[in-house]
């Protein structure tokens, strides 16, 4: 398996992450089922081999929230397992195909940090980008429901994108747009509003998965607040 050069596991060496392996149990999980939930102790840390989760959370009684996606290549449940607390947040597998993890238990996974300082700064720079994210995410919330529909776009292109031809990429994801406000801060009908003022643009096109037809266009979205 080849994870992004960015991701953790991408970013380790072939014999740390052996190592890793070795510590941990290989599983599989089907759409729609949790690989840690709320509230609860932090057991295993996951390293996600291949396919994509929804962490989320609970938003009053009844209600979930998306807060982010993460793919093969990153980890989840490594919160709980740093500070010895419970899961702030539910990870579910989505998309079609089965989610593949190792789990490393919460203590093995500290004695392989504290015996690597390689992997431990990987680790830590990798817990760093998500709480910059989620530092952005907060930031975003100045700025006009456009814009901040445009950067949560971005960052699945980024994410997610597979170029179709020369300047047009899927997202390879599927989401609701419930889903895809809930990362924007954005409500549902106003996801419909821009998304149809999107299309007639010609930025995106939408169906089971968003197709970003003119990237220039949708980055300067994201540059220039429209209010």
């Amino acid at each position: 398996m080849t994870w992004p050069r960015e991701s953790v596991l991408g970013s380790l060496s072939e014999a740390t992450l052996a190592s890793w392996r070795a510590a941990g149990l290989d599983r599989q999980f089907r759409p729609r089922q949790a690989l840690v939930n709320e509230a609860e102790p932090g057991v295993g840390v996951h390293l996600l081999l291949a396919g994509c989760v929804k962490v989320v959370a609970r938003w009053g009684q009844d209600t979930e929230r998306l807060l982010a996606i993460r793919s093969a290549g990153d980890l989840v449940g490594e919160f709980a397992a740093l500070d010895d607390d419970v899961h702030s947040a539910s990870v579910v597998a989505c998309g079609r195909d089965k989610v593949l993890t190792c789990e490393i238990p919460v203590a093995m996974f500290r004695e392989l940090l504290a015996a690597d300082r390689v992997a431990a700064a990987v680790v830590t720079a990798a817990v760093t980008g998500k709480m910059r994210a989620a530092t952005r995410r907060r930031v975003d919330l100045g700025l006009p429901p456009v814009t901040r529909l445009a950067h949560v776009v971005l960052d699945l292109l980024e994410q997610f994108g597979r170029e179709l031809r020369p300047g047009i990429s899927m997202i390879g994801v599927s989401l609701t747009y419930a889903e895809l406000g809930a990362l924007a801060t954005v409500g549902r009908p106003a996801v419909y509003r821009i998304f149809r003022s999107w299309r007639e643009q010609h930025v995106l096109e939408t169906g089971r998965r968003l197709v970003v037809t003119d990237e220039k266009r949708l980055r300067a979205l994201a540059a220039a607040p429209v209010y």
